[in-house]
């Protein structure tokens, strides 16, 4: 079986200790992702049911904002202690603000519990990856030279993963729904606490050596991408693709769901057939992708991405709006624009992964993974903010639009950086 599963990943050739690495990898984020996402999809409508929309909403707010302060400082500390001791902090944080949901009667039970899980986000953020990256670095500089069992990796360990994760999702539904949403933050408490004792077997805390202070590598982190064009260049690119897609994940995807389905098990079902579906799909392109070369395809299909996904999105709500009834074609359009356009934004991925591996110094390779996404919670508040007052007023069209028009630019920059990355190359 374990051969089998190599092969599958093209790692047969790589050495035991990389094996090795490889099947800690998958069995350790298959076990986080499964406990994680139990609660996933009830936890807002947890809070919605007992504080309604303005209370819930501030919460949110608040929770962005505090993961937002601690998700760059929390990286560079993973990088200066190593990151076994973040991640447990980081579950721990967890099991605390599961076990004050499960208790929660009042606004500020509620506001505590969102401040503890932020914080866990905020030193899980790159974490687990960071610790596979440098390790992998090391241990394939001559039998991965070029990368290409790498990409194959990080595909194929998502579609491990995402699997794992799709039926824990369905078991912490139906607890929910048998038995109670308490019941299953309480089990939650308990896994969380697994995942501390499975931190503390299965992870090395790997510390990359360094002369220079906690302050300075915090300062460092940052000045180093200005530094680097190709770097500074593919970090506005994508702080620009993940700020429009953080919206169509806020406020325009479930709706969605539940606006072409009618119902709530409809729209749990929608998203479920797309989970499982996505992460097959997944699994069969991810040779293709580990076999292509990034600065040819990278750029090409980021701006096919943005044509096919907002043209179309713009399209469907164009002439077939969602009316929170039943409609065969909207599911089958837009789960057809969901689903391909989800594949787009994987390939994608891996090819931004495989060029930050090399790309980026280990001894801040955690702080630089928790950057981009801090400075997109920053920039994500004030446009969620207009966006919501532009939907409620005028439709989701101009939001759509304006994002569209906004990914256009990063797929320039994009294009920019690896023209400079090759030519730096060459």
């Amino acid at each position: 079986m374990r051969q089998v599963l190599l092969s599958r990943f093209m790692a047969t050739s790589l050495s035991q200790p990389a094996q090795s690495l490889l099947l800690r990898y998958l069995s350790y984020g298959s076990a986080v992702r499964s406990f994680s996402i139990l609660s996933d999809t009830f936890l807002i409508l947890y809070v919605l049911d007992s504080l309604g929309y303005a209370a819930a909403g501030a919460l949110v707010a608040i929770r962005l904002v505090v993961q937002g302060v601690f998700d760059y400082p929390t990286g560079i500390l993973s990088d200066l202690i190593g990151q076994k001791l973040v991640l447990t902090l980081s579950f721990g944080f967890y099991s605390l603000s599961y076990a004050l949901f499960s208790l929660a009667s009042s606004y500020s039970n509620f506001l505590l519990a969102y401040v503890f899980f932020a914080i866990g986000y905020a030193q899980q953020s790159g974490t687990l990856q960071t610790w596979f990256d440098n390790q992998y670095r090391v241990l394939t500089a001559e039998e991965d030279p070029d990368r290409t069992i790498y990409k194959v990796i990080i595909g194929k360990s998502r579609t491990i993963i995402d699997l794992f994760g799709g039926v824990f999702l369905l078991i912490g539904g139906y607890l929910a729904t048998t038995i109670s949403r308490e019941f299953v933050f309480k089990i939650q408490v308990v896994a969380m606490v697994l995942l501390i004792i499975l931190t503390w077997f299965m992870i090395d805390n790997i510390s990359i050596p360094s002369d220079s202070s906690y302050l300075r590598l915090l300062s460092e982190g940052v000045t180093s991408i200005f530094a680097s064009r190709p770097l500074l260049l593919m970090v506005l690119a994508a702080i620009i693709f993940q700020v429009g897609l953080s919206i169509w994940g806020d406020l325009i995807i479930f709706p969605m769901y539940f606006g072409y389905t009618g119902t709530d098990f409809g729209a749990s079902t929608f998203r479920f057939i797309l989970f499982i579906s996505g992460s097959v799909a997944l699994w069969l392109i991810a040779d293709r992708v580990g076999t292509s070369s990034a600065y040819r395809w990278l750029p090409k299909i980021h701006l096919f991405h943005t044509f096919f996904f907002y043209g179309g999105l713009y399209l469907l709500l164009l002439f077939l709006p969602f009316s929170n009834t039943f409609s065969l074609l909207g599911v089958i359009l837009s789960g057809f624009l969901i689903f391909v356009s989800h594949m787009l934004r994987v390939s994608i991925a891996i090819w931004i992964q495989q060029i930050y591996l090399d790309l980026i110094p280990d001894n801040r390779r955690n702080g630089f993974y928790s950057f981009v996404p801090t400075v997109v919670i920053f920039m994500q508040a004030p446009f969620t903010l207009t966006s919501g007052g532009v939907i409620e007023n005028q439709g989701y069209l101009p939001v759509v639009l304006l994002f569209g028009l906004l990914t256009l630019v990063s797929s320039v920059l994009y294009y920019l950086a690896m023209q400079a990355l090759e030519k730096q190359e060459s």
